[in-house]
């Protein structure tokens, strides 16, 4: 009732979910948790989420493991398509999300590889209500990184988009 003009200036949520991103740089597609906090006020919405995902790549002659961790902030606009006589139909939110992601990566021989990479994009989340304060949510991001990779010589800094989703749920208070 927030984004209607009823009851108090905000509402606050807490999600838990699982995700899954596409590979980036040749570091092999990414399953993990996710977590995230939001309030809800009348005009806008405000999230922040954090993130710790493991990604595993064989090559043919050196495979690696990564370890990312995320934290990020997005800003949604948020359309609720139910009512108060029919409160079962979905919230959709859409908006822009930005933060950093720090990159851990292991090398078969040993060699350890780490950098922090900034990234935006547009984020979506759908949420359908289960009970009185207990939501069914889908999150689909499009986060851009701005990575620094070394391929067979010199650094470089190359930007590379992704595709994120996450099924979870979560509960207001």
């Amino acid at each position: 009732m927030v984004r209607k003009g009823g009851g108090p200036e905000a509402a606050y949520g807490l999600a838990v979910a699982t995700s899954v991103r596409t590979p980036i740089a040749d570091l092999g597609t990414s399953l993990g948790l996710a977590a995230s906090g939001r309030a809800d006020l009348s005009a806008v919405s405000f999230e922040l989420r954090v993130g710790l995902g493991r990604a595993h790549q064989d090559a043919q002659r050196l495979s690696s493991t990564t370890w990312e961790t995320a934290v990020s902030l997005a800003a949604l606009r948020v359309r609720d398509f139910g009512t108060a006589a029919r409160p079962r139909l979905p919230t959709l939110a859409v908006g822009i999300e930005a933060g950093v992601s720090y990159l851990a990566q292991q090398l078969d021989d040993g060699e350890r590889r780490s950098s922090w990479n900034p990234f935006a994009g547009p984020s979506a989340v759908l949420e359908l209500m289960v009970g009185r304060r207990v939501y069914l949510r889908a999150d689909l991001s499009v986060p851009v990184y701005l990575l620094r990779i070394r391929d067979s010589g010199a650094p470089s800094t190359v930007l590379r988009p992704a595709l994120v989703s996450s099924l979870g749920a979560g509960g207001w208070f």
